[in-house]
């Protein structure tokens, strides 16, 4: 099988495990299956022999074939949204490194599906900020930066003009 039609397949998967379930489902050779994935055949060999994925209500199934970002492995779904007191919550991290944050974390975020929020890491924490509070925490920044009375659109403006100016007298 050719590495489009591979990707192909895999693209609506999120998770490792259910790439590899879905070429080997395709008739991908497990050896195939871990070179294209960039995985020791060993890994490939472990996740296509467990026993099949159980789906939210715990039954026996393929679980979800195309995740939703809100997803998580029914293992960790109780785990991954167990908030604590003084709004802390408890992550777990997935095999293919992704944490899923709770809705209540995306609803403080204010964030949807394909917004950008913006992580600050520190020795032992990441924490998490809005994409909003980030963009004001950067004119916040900028404005600590320049004199009250300039105003950079004045000036960018101004700039421009005189670059056009000397354009066209060159030319």
């Amino acid at each position: 099988m050719q590495p489009n039609e591979m990707a192909e397949i895999v693209r609506p998967h999120a998770t490792w495990s259910d790439k590899m379930r879905a070429l080997d489902a395709a008739g991908v050779p497990r050896a195939e299956i871990a070179r294209f994935l960039g995985k020791r055949y060993q890994h490939v060999r472990n996740v296509l022999l467990a026993p099949p994925p159980r789906d939210h209500d715990g039954a026996p199934g393929a679980g979800p074939t195309t995740p939703s970002p809100n997803h998580h492995d029914s293992a960790t779904a109780d785990r991954s949204t167990d908030q604590r007191e003084g709004g802390l919550f408890r992550l777990v991290v997935r095999e293919d490194g992704a944490v899923i944050l709770p809705q209540a974390v995306l609803k403080a975020l204010g964030a949807t599906p394909g917004d950008a929020i913006m992580g600050r890491l520190t020795d032992e924490a990441f924490c998490l900020t809005s994409g909003q509070a980030a963009v004001r925490q950067a004119q916040a920044l900028v404005r600590g930066l320049i004199s009250p009375t300039v105003n950079l659109a004045d000036d960018l403006i101004a700039e421009r003009r005189r670059d056009a100016g000397q354009d066209e007298a060159r030319g």
